[in-house]
């Protein structure tokens, strides 16, 4: 973690709040446990850098909380996450090792 100001999007608590974080473009989205999303003008990359190791990059576009992940799937090759709410998000093939390291609950 580096010493960036976190953006006031994220609040005061909400690190445990946020279930994912989607890039689009240079925007992202913020997706909360309470079903509330917000937009912000910062990068996801960004983003990776200001929050905490409780947050996974799982491919060019999602960055999760893994305090909600359920389990990790393995269908044919192809590895997804899915999230407490029953969201399902692929595993990019380079992030996979690694994702299955950290998660540690493979099924």
């Amino acid at each position: 973690m580096t010493n960036t100001p976190t953006p006031k999007i994220l609040g005061k608590d909400s690190n445990e709040n946020v279930y994912f974080l989607t890039a689009s473009s240079n925007y992202t989205f913020l997706s909360f446990s309470n079903g509330k999303r917000r937009i912000s003008g910062y990068s996801l990359g960004f983003f990776e850098n200001v929050l905490n190791d409780d947050f996974l990059r799982v491919n060019r576009s999602y960055l999760i909380n893994k305090s909600f992940i359920d389990k990790v799937l393995d269908r044919g090759g192809k590895h997804f996450v899915r999230l407490k709410n029953n969201q399902e998000i692929r595993i990019s093939r380079r992030k996979t090792s690694q994702i299955l390291k950290v998660c540690k609950i493979y099924k």
